[in-house]
């Protein structure tokens, strides 16, 4: 498997932070890519929740990592993920392989998944973060304060 990696969150293309930035930097950015699953707002940021072969889609970028030894242990940080157990129970995220269509071509990539309950969530009910970020300040606010990388 090509090291692949769907984003839906803070680190699609056109949000300029340093994360995301670090991405592009060391990936090739293939495209709008699709996930069967529910996008979550977790306040300040949203959350995937995985669902093969379920109706809802989740829209989000998908790169080809260039040099995993540099971008993974960055994004596993910036995502609270532990590099030497990604599958991890009981953190915010989990970095797991999941099927991606991209270009009508389904793709096992990377994601990193929301972990927790989802009960009492919102759903972002369009699955499109980017066009939910123009509405909402808070998430705004949130991609202007990332730290350095």
């Amino acid at each position: 498997m090509k090291d692949r990696l769907f984003v839906y969150g803070s680190l699609m293309g056109g949000i300029q932070t340093p994360i995301a930035q670090l991405l592009r930097t060391h990936s090739n950015f293939l495209g709008e890519a699709f996930v069967s699953g529910t996008l979550y707002d977790l306040g300040r940021y949203p959350g995937l929740v995985y669902q093969k072969h379920q109706a809802p889609q989740v829209t989000g970028h998908l790169f080809e990592i260039k040099d995993i030894q540099l971008v993974f242990p960055a994004l596993d940080e910036y995502e609270g993920v532990d590099g030497d157990n990604p599958d991890r129970n009981g953190a915010e995220y989990r970095r797991a392989i999941i099927e991606v269509k991209h270009q009508n071509v389904v793709l096992p990539s990377w994601a990193y998944l929301y972990n927790l309950p989802t009960e009492d969530l919102k759903v972002i009910k369009s699955g499109n973060y980017l066009e939910y970020l123009q509405k909402n300040r808070d998430y705004q606010h949130f991609v202007n304060q990332t730290k350095e990388y």
